[in-house]
């Protein structure tokens, strides 16, 4: 699994994401300007099935929504779930 952000994250909600990422035992990618298309074709690239994507609430990460990828590089919106307040942040 990729963990990125959503786009423009707060500096807190990024740190947050790249926690996440360690404790998912996963890596981070600095989201940028790149659209979902550009993270799912690096995700398949590296043979990933899911990318999570960590969003902020008032600057602070609250929700992060999964994008699975199948074989064949098409996507899809899957599960969505609430951070627990102070988990992250």
């Amino acid at each position: 699994m990729i963990v990125t952000t959503s786009r423009y994250a707060s500096k807190k909600t990024r740190s947050a994401a790249i926690e996440f990422a360690k404790k998912q035992k996963s890596f981070y990618v600095a989201r940028g300007k790149k659209t979902i298309a550009q993270l799912v074709e690096f995700a398949w690239r590296k043979g990933e099935e899911k990318i999570a994507i960590v969003r902020e609430r008032k600057g602070t990460a609250a929700v992060v929504d999964e994008i699975e990828i199948d074989q064949w590089g098409k996507w899809k919106w899957g599960k969505s779930y609430e951070i627990p307040c102070n988990t992250y942040g």
